[in-house]
């Protein structure tokens, strides 16, 4: 089992601004440094996965490991999930029962960003829940970006 390697930041470039979400980014970045799960919640378009890479971006030195972003919105099947983070994150399956041990190994110890986009798979792929701190935060009024 190979330990993740320390890489550049897995984060895409901002091809343009996020504006009027400084609110938000602040509340974002004060939950990320009390909370190990923070979940953005609202409907379709309204800038969450955005949000979440700014805040990412923001606070990406904090995190030893830095940040990668893991997108499960392609999948169809949540069984694939554990595999599909494992691959994003650089995780080697080999000499490991399953995807998600594995992850687990390699994770061990790590101080890693990680944004799961579309992040509902993950309930569904893995049987529970990223953590039990549940927090959220709504969405903003009638915003899209």
């Amino acid at each position: 089992m190979s330990r993740l390697p320390r890489r550049p930041s897995g984060l895409p470039a901002e091809v343009s601004s996020l504006v009027g979400r400084g609110p938000e980014i602040t509340a974002v970045l004060e939950r990320l440094r009390t909370a190990r799960t923070v979940t953005l919640t609202g409907p379709g378009g309204c800038g969450k996965t955005r949000l979440a890479l700014r805040v990412a971006a923001l606070a990406e030195a904090r995190f030893g490991d830095g940040a990668q972003l893991v997108e499960l919105a392609p999948l169809t099947d949540p069984a694939l999930v554990p595999a599909s983070v494992a691959q994003a994150l650089g995780v080697s399956e080999r000499d490991v029962p399953t995807p998600t041990a594995g992850l687990v190994h390699a994770l061990a110890g790590r101080e890693l960003l990680v944004v799961l986009r579309s992040s509902a798979w993950w309930a569904k792929g893995c049987g529970t829940t990223p953590s039990p701190s549940g927090c959220s935060l709504p969405p903003a009024p009638s915003r899209c970006t």
